[in-house]
C-alpha cells in the first residue's frame, strides 16, 4: 500500500436527525461484565451497601410497589456491545430476603425495546445470599436468561418489578469465558468501539493505541479517530476495512485485512494522530449505517529504523444512523 496515494470513493448521504450514541459496554472474549451503579437510578431504585458481598460502590434496591403486571417503571439503560454474533447467557448478581425463594425475587428486563420479560431468582440458597441465578419466565415457560445477539451495539433496559429485588452488576456472555461468576472480575469498559489486534512500542517510546471520539451515528457526522503515542510531528494515515487480519507489518503489525480504504493523510499534532472522519466526502461514504469496520492508524518512524513505519493496534467500530 501506498500511504501517501488515497483511494476516493465519494457516496452521498440524505441528511436525517443526528441519532445519539453514547460509550457502550464493550465485550472482550465474548464477556461483558457491567455494574449496575454505572446508571443512575430511575424512579424507585434506591442506591445502598447493607449487605456486603456486593461488587462496586453500592448496589440497588427496588423500593417501589410491586409491578408484576405492569413492566416499564423505574427504566434503567445499559447500552453494550458485542463484537460476534450468537446467543449470550445473561447473569444478575441479585440478592433478595424474604423468607419464601419466590418472593421479592424478580424484575423486568427487555433488549432493544422489544417485550418486557420476567427474570426472576429463586431456588436453593438464593434467600439472603447474593447469587446469579437469572431465570426467564414467558407465557408460563422457563428458560435460562438470554438473547440471541448480532454484531454491534445492544441496550440492556431493566425495570422494577418485586419490591425489595437487589441489583449489583450483571454480565452477558457466550460459550464459557473465564470470570463469567466471578465477582472480581473486572468490570468492562465503557468506550466507542472494541479494541483487537496489538502493537509494540515506538520511537516516541510508548505503543500506539487507537480510540474513537465523537460518536458512531452516521448522520451526526461527528467521528474523530486518533492515536497515541505516535512519534513527534510524523506523518500518517488511518485506514479500515471488512476484515481483522493478525500480520507482521513493517515494524508493527497488520490487523485490518479484506477491502481497505485509506483516509486522509496527516500529521500529528505532537505525539497524536488525529482524524475528522467526514461520511459524506471521499472514502468514508463507504461507511452507513449498519455497517461495522475495524480500523487502524500507520504512520512514519524513521527514527526507529527498520522498515520506517509503525502500525497501532485495531479498533471494530459498529455504525448506526
Amino acid at each position: 500500500m501506498n500511504i501517501f496515494r488515497p483511494l476516493v470513493l465519494v457516496a452521498l448521504l440524505a441528511p436525517v436527525a443526528p441519532a445519539q450514541a453514547p460509550c457502550a459496554w464493550q465485550a472482550e472474549n465474548n464477556l461483558v461484565v457491567v455494574e449496575v451503579e454505572a446508571v443512575s437510578p430511575t424512579g424507585n431504585w434506591s442506591v445502598e451497601t447493607n449487605f456486603a458481598g456486593y461488587t462496586g460502590g453500592s448496589y440497588y434496591r427496588w423500593t417501589g410497589p410491586n409491578h408484576f403486571n405492569q413492566p416499564g417503571n423505574g427504566i434503567m439503560t445499559y447500552p453494550i456491545e458485542v463484537h460476534e454474533a450468537g446467543h449470550y447467557q445473561l447473569r444478575i448478581h441479585n440478592r433478595h430476603e424474604d423468607p419464601d425463594h419466590t418472593e421479592e425475587n424478580d424484575c423486568w428486563v427487555r433488549m432493544d425495546g422489544g417485550s418486557w420479560i420476567k427474570l426472576y431468582s429463586n431456588g436453593s440458597g438464593t434467600v439472603s445470599n447474593w447469587n446469579w441465578k437469572s431465570r426467564f419466565e414467558i407465557n408460563g415457560s422457563h428458560s435460562d436468561a438470554g438473547f440471541g445477539l448480532t454484531v454491534g451495539r445492544h441496550e440492556l433496559q431493566i425495570s422494577g418489578r418485586s419490591n425489595g429485588f437487589m441489583i449489583d452488576r450483571f454480565n452477558f456472555y457466550k460459550g464459557n469465558p473465564s470470570g463469567v461468576s466471578q465477582t472480581s472480575t473486572e468490570p468492562s469498559n465503557c468506550t466507542i468501539g472494541g479494541v483487537f489486534c496489538s502493537s509494540g512500542s515506538n520511537s516516541s517510546g510508548g505503543a500506539a493505541v487507537i480510540a474513537a471520539r465523537g460518536s458512531v451515528s452516521v448522520s451526526a457526522n461527528s467521528l474523530q479517530l486518533v492515536a497515541q503515542p505516535v512519534p513527534a510531528g510524523t506523518v500518517g494515515l488511518f485506514y479500515f476495512g471488512e476484515n481483522t487480519v493478525d500480520t507482521p507489518f513493517g515494524n508493527g503489525r497488520r490487523c485490518v485485512g479484506g477491502q481497505t480504504f485509506r483516509l486522509r493523510p496527516g500529521s500529528a499534532n505532537g505525539t497524536m494522530l488525529s482524524h475528522d472522519v467526514d461520511f459524506t466526502q471521499g472514502t468514508a461514504g463507504a461507511i452507513g449505517a449498519g455497517t461495522s469496520w475495524h480500523f487502524q492508524a500507520w504512520f512514519r518512524d524513521l527514527q526507529a529504523g527498520g522498515a520506517g513505519y509503525d502500525t497501532s493496534n485495531g479498533l471494530h467500530l459498529n455504525f448506526i444512523q
